[in-house]
Parts: structure tokens; sequence; C-alpha cells
């Protein structure tokens, strides 16, 4: 019997034909007549695209981090009043 496939096999499996189809699209539609002749075009894109490993990385969990920030700040806001309603409650009840 074979074996059943589970949700994340099914994504992998998804995620691989996203991948495929856009290398074979990618290799048919674009040409070196197509490219930017002139650097000042280059130059214009952001900075935060001009590293050597993002050129090349496929990131699935690319994050903000002002979204981190913000989720950390949320977090640690929440544990105080939750420590604080903790030894509020343990005094008054003592």
């Amino acid at each position: 019997m074979a074996r059943r496939r589970t949700k994340k096999d099914k994504i992998i499996a998804q995620l691989r034909r996203q991948v495929q189809n856009s290398d074979q699209t990618s290799e048919a539609t674009y040409s070196l007549s197509e490219l930017p002749a002139s650097p000042s075009s280059i130059s214009s894109l952001p900075s935060s695209s001009m590293g050597k490993d993002q050129d090349t990385f496929l990131s699935l969990f690319a994050y903000d981090p002002a979204f981190i920030q913000k989720d950390l700040l949320r977090t640690a806001a929440l544990t105080f009043i939750a420590f604080t309603i903790e030894f509020c409650l343990y005094f008054w009840l003592r």
C-alpha cells in the first residue's frame, strides 16, 4: 500500500510545481537583449535586493523587522500584565 500524503507533503509538492513553472517561464521569456544596458537603472534597485545571497535564495519565510519588534513588544506587555495580575492576586488572597 502507498503511504498517505500529509498536508506538509502536499504543500511541498505544490511549491515545487510553482518553482518549476516559474523556472520554465523565466527561461523562455527572458533573453540577453532584454537586460538593462545602463548601470544607472541597476543602481535604482533597493539596497536590500542587492545582496548576493538574496539573488539566488528563494525565501519562503521573509519577515519585516518592524512586525517582529511589534510582536515582541506586545508579547512583553501581555507577559508583564499577566505577572502583575498574579502578584496582585497572590498578595490579595494571602
